[in-house]
């Protein structure tokens, strides 16, 4: 006769009870998280979807251009084409060569393979410098909000004396005092254009440190920093977005205009701006493409940014979007 024992039996059927409830809670978390990946998918496919047919060409062929500017560009941008001369004419005039569709310039280089290089400085300047410039606007404009009293008061009257300034004239003046180069004129359009972050985003902060959320963070011990960083920062940060979409077309016109005076990016770098620059006497013989070309890809640049940036301020804006 078997006699059975009382606590094993108790043991193996906790043991089996808890088993299952172990693995039932395993499953349910994974389901949670198959569940949350699927409508983070469902919401980017719904966000590409959405996304405005003209702007997203035009900066997609940009950004392709820049990340693949060596493997399209037929020839250096920077030495002259082998056995050509200069101002090659285009190829839909007398001389010209499909080879180099839009001719050569002055040095007898290839205005295409130019004009595709000149893709990826715009591209390195317009978000850096965007990025710099936001940088800048969010943590002034983040701190007078906050703050408020005197760091406010001092903080706008240096924002006043900065926009008292002419935006080219001050990018001029540092870049003549900093030196030309293609990381200066980033540091410099950084520091010219931050201000327009800061009065906007400090208006926000005055609403934002009033509402409920950030007293009862205050009330329960939190530090400044940590309602900066955990409940301020992220509620402005849409608005952060809309700005430096609508930034980045204005800093590429700025760096454009800087190597059109020569006080940009440096020869014998391809930027369209200095192509502007050297093409401008070109005009009155005729070779109105060699102005046209980085005219039409400053144009079209700064067109896709400000359609972008226009559909971004729609989409994340409630009360736009449900106009």
């Amino acid at each position: 006769m078997t006699i059975s024992n009382p606590d094993n039996s108790s043991e193996t059927l906790g043991g089996t009870s808890a088993e299952p409830q172990g693995e039932a809670s395993a499953s349910g978390d994974q389901e949670k998280k198959t569940i949350g990946l699927r409508s983070k998918i469902r919401a980017a496919r719904a966000f590409i979807k959405e996304l405005p047919v003209g702007s997203t060409l035009i900066l997609g062929t940009l950004i392709f251009f820049a990340i693949f500017a060596p493997l399209l560009a037929p020839h250096d941008p920077i030495r002259p084409v082998e056995g050509i001369y200069s101002y090659t004419p285009a190829a839909w005039k007398d001389g010209g060569t499909w080879s180099q569709w839009l001719g050569t310039d002055f040095l007898g280089r290839d205005v295409w393979s130019r004009i595709i290089y000149g893709a990826r400085v715009s591209v390195i300047v317009g978000l850096t410098g965007t990025a710099a410039a936001g940088a800048i606007g969010m943590v002034m404009g983040v701190v007078a909000g906050y703050f408020g009293g005197w760091v406010d008061a001092l903080i706008m009257r240096v924002v006043d004396a900065w926009l008292a300034i002419p935006t080219l004239v001050l990018a001029i003046l540092l870049s003549m005092t900093l030196g030309a180069s293609m990381w200066n004129i980033v540091l410099i359009l950084g520091v010219v254009y931050w201000t327009r972050y800061a009065r906007i985003l400090r208006g926000e902060v005055l609403t934002l440190r009033e509402r409920d959320f950030v007293k009862l963070a205050q009330v329960a011990g939190a530090s400044r920093t940590r309602i900066i960083t955990r409940h301020i920062v992220p509620n402005v940060f849409n608005t952060w977005m809309v700005l430096a979409s609508l930034t980045v077309g204005v800093v590429i016109v700025a760096e454009a205009s800087l190597s059109f005076l020569g006080v940009g990016v440096p020869a014998p770098k391809p930027a369209w701006g200095s192509m502007l620059n050297d093409a401008r006497a070109q005009l009155l013989t005729g070779r109105w493409w060699l102005m046209a070309a980085p005219a039409v890809a400053i144009g079209l640049t700064v067109l896709g940014a400000n359609l972008f940036g226009d559909w971004l301020r729609v989409k994340l804006d409630p009360q736009q979007r449900n106009l």
